[in-house]
């Protein structure tokens, strides 16, 4: 028999296998960290020496512009993450209140108001102060305001560009209008950066740059499919460490060497029939955005008993704004215009399911993010549309994504326990 291909050099028999009960995570994706280092390093030398440009920007900013004008994109989403994830948000969130902002907006947005006011330093993690600013709406309203706050704390220049809102079906473009108005924006945004830089846009740059962008999207794309294997190669919570490639590094080589990477890994393991979780019994489906400040609790709890998460909405939602296409501002509109939390209704009930059909799952869990209001719009209508249209059980439990101060473990513990309960009796 030929032996299968092994990955990076270790040899099936070497390669670390997971136990009964527990998430074999992707050993791949731990070169993130590697590479967000090298990319802060980058971005704080280049703010000392003035030799590039910084730019807080929005996930779905089309980062690829800004590279062809060698200008570096940093995400303060990303940054306020982080502080949640390493426990430390708590702090900055009641800077921000201290000084004004409502608990109830978002507490990624608390947490990053909260390291300006408090005065995060580079070496506890801060991202290199901005030269100017861009925001969208094209997934979250409250973009629009929150960089208005970045505007008057640092006094610099702020471009913004929207997409309308359209009730559509996945395979319709924008209506003409609405595509026009978004070109006429991206136009705007080519003139703002010739501004900021000095320098003229340089198409033959962006269009390689392109090419690298959509390198990227094929890989995710391809990752993606790999999570409909029975059982799963890997879980679908590996996918929330490199975002920041596909959220932030688009266009960037790194980024296809960092994907490259996690897709030999994951190719390894399907062909060695090697499982992310041993015992395998509950595919299910997440929506929301995890707690980041106890993020392995919920896995750990359906590890326990055979249950893994295959899916989610926000592994998706990635992948639709990844898609650029041929770079144009046509082709890059009608791409954001599917994302999930840009999606009417009825749409994101229909991508619901299809997303769950093709992963064969067994069940759906639903965080309730009092922290993100925008991605839980419709949670109740879409949970409705799984339990009667597909029979698949359901699960909601509220949270907030990043402030601790609104999470209980007895609590969630206890609801996630229940549903397991029911999934196994149904499963019998």
């Amino acid at each position: 028999m030929t032996e299968k291909k092994t990955w990076s050099g270790i040899q099936k028999e070497e390669y670390q296998r997971g136990k009964p009960g527990e998430v074999n995570f992707l050993q791949s994706i731990n070169k993130t960290q590697d590479y967000m280092a090298q990319y802060y390093a980058e971005g704080y030398q280049s703010k000392e020496e003035g030799t590039k440009k910084i730019c807080w920007v929005t996930s779905s900013v089309l980062h690829e512009l800004l590279f062809a004008f060698d200008v570096l994109p940093f995400l303060p989403e990303f940054s306020g993450v982080m502080a949640a994830f390493e426990r430390k948000s708590t702090v900055y969130q009641e800077a921000a209140e201290s000084f004004g902002y409502d608990i109830e907006l978002c507490s990624v947005a608390r947490t990053n108001l909260g390291e300006i006011i408090k005065g995060r330093t580079k070496e506890e993690g801060a991202l290199p102060e901005p030269d100017f600013l861009i925001a969208t709406r094209h997934m979250c309203q409250t973009h629009f305001w929150w960089w208005e706050a970045y505007q008057r704390h640092y006094n610099v220049p702020l471009y913004f560009n929207e997409l309308p809102y359209y009730c559509y079906e996945r395979e319709d473009r924008l209506p003409k209008h609405h595509e026009q108005y978004f070109v006429e924006g991206m136009k705007g945004m080519v003139r703002f950066l010739e501004e900021q830089t000095g320098k003229k846009f340089d198409l033959d740059k962006y269009r390689e740059i392109v090419k690298l962008s959509n390198r990227v999207h094929e890989q995710w794309s391809q990752v993606l499919e790999y999570g409909k294997v029975i059982p799963a190669p890997y879980s679908d919570w590996d996918l929330y460490v490199p975002l920041l490639g596909i959220g932030n590094w688009r266009g960037l080589q790194m980024t296809i060497d960092l994907f490259d990477g996690i897709l030999e890994e994951i190719k390894f393991r399907v062909d060695n029939k090697i499982a992310a979780l041993p015992n395998e019994r509950f595919r299910l489906f997440f929506n929301g955005n995890p707690s980041w400040y106890n993020f392995q609790f919920v896995p750990a709890i359906l590890a326990a008993r055979g249950a893994i998460f295959v899916a989610s909405h926000t592994s998706y939602l990635f992948k639709d704004f990844s898609n650029i296409g041929s770079g144009s501002f046509e082709d890059i509109g009608n791409g954001l215009a599917k994302n999930y939390i840009n999606q009417c209704l009825s749409t994101k009930i229909k991508d619901t399911i299809r997303v769950c059909q093709e992963h064969k799952v067994n069940g759906a869990i639903f965080q309730d993010n009092r922290g993100c209001r925008a991605f839980v719009f419709g949670f109740y209508d879409v949970m409705k549309a799984l339990e009667d249209e597909f029979d698949l059980p359901c699960l909601l439990y509220e949270s907030n994504s990043a402030d601790l101060r609104f999470w209980s473990d007895e609590e969630i513990r206890g609801k996630i326990d229940a549903y397991l309960d029911l999934l196994e009796e149904r499963v019998g």
